[in-house]
């Protein structure tokens, strides 16, 4: 029996679970839009780094729903959608967030409770009066 793609590239990835991680990486509004269901990729070199950074974290797999739980609590609250453009752009978050959020169940809960404060753990998180203040 020969597995499907999905599988044996997020597997890759370090993903257990490699069904449900093609759900959650996929396309907007169920998914993340880092990963290319089709194509079975990354959507571009910038996502990849993204993916890399979950793999390199102690849980994979826990890191990638943690992340999709901040993202889906940002839109329940109506915070406008930044923890995924803000991995995609600061590479220092990246490895930080996705190391912390494969690692504690309690720090991804606090983030999910109060979207928009991921913004406050970025080098340039001062700039942002909405969030600088509540980490």
């Amino acid at each position: 029996m020969t597995r499907p793609p999905a599988i044996l590239r997020l597997g890759r990835f370090g993903f257990t679970d490699a069904e449900a991680a093609a759900t959650l990486l996929g396309e907007p509004p169920r998914g993340l839009g880092l990963w290319h269901e089709r194509e079975q990729r990354p959507v571009d070199d910038v996502a990849a780094e993204v993916l890399q950074a979950l793999a390199a974290s102690a849980e994979p797999d826990l890191a990638l729903r943690q992340l999709h739980r901040i993202a889906e609590s940002e839109q329940r609250h109506g915070v406008p959608a930044r923890v995924v453009e803000a991995l995609r752009s600061d590479a220092d978050l990246r490895a930080d967030l996705t190391a912390v959020l494969g690692a504690s169940t309690a720090l991804g809960d606090d983030l999910v409770a109060r979207p928009g404060t991921v913004t406050a753990l970025r080098a340039d998180g001062a700039d942002d009066p909405l969030t600088a203040t509540t980490v």
